[in-house]
């Protein structure tokens, strides 16, 4: 299942991952695709996210989460548009959803590290 055919369902409204895209600008967008395409890998291959490639994963994921978390703070004291509070909230929803998987690949690559001595 790839991203462009990725789709979520929220109580009675079926929502795809298109309609979401469509609140994000240009760069939101971006960060938000390169932070979802390692969780689908995760989730297609959790097997290769240990030792060393689970910390850099982290990483990678991390520095995102900062630039998300930012903006999603930020749509907080701009206008109170439709599309803003979209924006807002979905960024923020990243930016929480993001905080499990950053700590689970932290785990997995200490994990390895320490059986490893």
């Amino acid at each position: 299942m790839g991203l462009a055919s990725s789709s979520m369902i929220a109580g009675d409204t079926h929502v795809t991952l298109e309609e979401i895209f469509e609140v994000l600008d240009r760069e939101e967008y971006d960060e938000f695709i390169t932070a979802m395409s390692v969780v689908e890998d995760i989730i297609e291959n959790p097997s290769k996210y240990v030792g060393a490639q689970a910390l850099v994963s982290a990483a990678k994921l991390a520095a995102l989460r900062t630039k998300i978390g930012l903006r999603g703070q930020y749509y907080k004291t701009t206008e109170k548009s439709i599309i803003q509070r979209r924006r807002k909230d979905l960024l923020l929803t990243m930016f929480v959803a993001l905080e499990e998987n950053i700590m689970t690949l932290k785990l997995l690559g200490r994990t390895e590290a320490r059986m490893n001595y």
